[in-house]
């Protein structure tokens, strides 16, 4: 689980009405168990803080899971709470869409560069060490305060993504780290 003062800084933080995404960047990479917990039921969870890919691409985190299974990894993109997730039609906001993008983006690369992503270690010039990530990589986009009057809307928006990019809201985060019990979170 989340250390109790993740918790509490996360739920100041979102009720201070912070505007920036800045401070949630830091806080996750402090408290990185805040995140580990989107990729669970692993024997090891990794939470890789703007890992450049290339000289263009900086996903705000990479989080890796380590099972009998092998890596499974997740790109995270975070956007600050003050922006909504959907607009009045039930569409994804302009945020929204464009943190969207920026994963389909990294997808891209990765299809050009997989072996180079893959290959080395983060310390060897030979790759980035990333072993087992593909272009066809799960994303996650974190974005906005919940709003129960839009479920529905929510739900058709995220369902255009369904199995490849989920959009969830802070909140969400707040509830799923309150939740889950993480074991073997590295930094």
């Amino acid at each position: 689980t989340p250390p109790s003062e993740a918790v509490r800084a996360l739920e100041e933080l979102l009720e201070s009405g912070e505007r920036e995404e800045s401070p949630f960047q830091r806080l996750i990479e402090e408290y990185p168990q805040l995140l580990a917990s989107t990729v669970v039921g692993h024997l090891k969870t990794f939470v890789i803080p703007q890992q450049r890919l290339g000289a263009e691409h900086v996903p705000d985190f990479l989080v890796l899971g380590i099972s009998s299974l092998g890596p499974q990894w997740v790109t995270v993109e975070i956007e600050a709470p003050r922006h909504s997730m959907l607009i009045r039609d039930g569409g994804l906001s302009g945020p929204a869409r464009h943190a969207v993008q920026q994963i389909e983006d990294w997808r891209s690369w990765l299809t050009l560069q997989v072996a180079y992503a893959q290959g080395g270690s983060r310390q060897a010039s030979t790759g980035l060490g990333l072993y087992g990530i593909t272009n066809t990589v799960p994303g996650l986009v974190i974005i906005g305060r919940d709003d129960p009057t839009g479920e529905p809307q929510v739900a058709r928006a995220r369902s255009a993504y369904q199995g490849a990019i989920d959009i969830r809201s802070w909140d969400w985060v707040l509830r799923h780290s309150r939740a889950q019990a993480s074991s073997g979170i590295h930094r």
